[in-house]
């Protein structure tokens, strides 16, 4: 027999601090693409904003929201232009590869590091 959770939903911030940016963070029942399939969650590039589905297990809410935060940051970074305009170049399959991994630890360790003391998000769990 399953044991009852003493877990509580995670407390999430309203908006978030990114770089310069005030990103939302809102969390909307029954979150559907235009196509009306279900999400999770997403990260509106055009409005810079992160949406969460409400009503989701509280695992599946923390990932949802730290996944929707790591697009946030790509857009912040632009981190898929400049690795588009590096990809032009003729290099191996490989040299690609190590060129993204190196571009994304880069960008992700220092922005990532800069929202989570600003926002004071490093005590979120499951």
């Amino acid at each position: 027999m399953p044991r009852p959770s003493n877990h509580m939903m995670p407390t999430f911030p309203s908006v978030l601090k990114i770089g310069n940016r005030e990103v939302p963070v809102l969390f909307q029942p029954n979150l559907t693409d235009e196509a009306g399939n279900q999400l999770m969650g997403f990260y509106d590039m055009g409005n810079p904003r992160i949406v969460i589905s409400s009503g989701m297990s509280s695992l599946a809410t923390v990932e949802t929201f730290w996944h929707e935060l790591m697009h946030a940051i790509f857009d912040y970074t632009r981190f898929g232009v400049d690795m588009a305009m590096e990809m032009r170049d003729e290099d191996s399959p490989e040299m690609d590869a190590f060129k993204v991994e190196e571009r994304a630890a880069e960008n992700l360790a220092k922005t990532f590091l800069q929202v989570i003391q600003d926002n004071n998000i490093g005590n979120i769990k499951t």
